[in-house]
């Protein structure tokens, strides 16, 4: 006996969400060069530990995360309590996010 939902959606296309862009984390040496700039050079004008972002990489990813909706009718939504940094929620904010600040039963 089958079960599950009798009016399943059709499939995301999930092809985008897997590609892997060598031009935003450059690896030259033994340096970590996240958009072209060497991590130890962040490291010594901001000190550690330091938190870096990849502007590019998060709007490639939530582009691809989006597209991969096609025309179904949606929301990509981020997490806030993953982190509240505000510059990273400005990026997704600018792409057309939402946001969950709550979860339910947990105010």
């Amino acid at each position: 006996m089958k079960t599950g939902p009798k009016n399943p959606s059709p499939a995301i296309n999930t092809d985008s969400l897997v590609k892997h862009d060598r031009d935003r984390l450059a690896i030259a040496g033994h340096a970590c060069l996240p958009e072209k700039v060497p991590l130890e050079d962040i490291a010594e004008r901001y000190g550690t530990p330091c938190y870096v972002y990849s502007r590019a990489d998060m709007e490639s990813r939530w582009r691809a995360l989006d597209a991969a909706f096609g025309s179904r009718p949606h929301l990509v939504c981020y997490a806030v309590k993953a982190n509240s940094n505000l510059a990273v929620l400005d990026v997704l904010a600018r792409l057309g996010s939402g946001f969950d600040i709550v979860s339910r039963g947990r105010a």
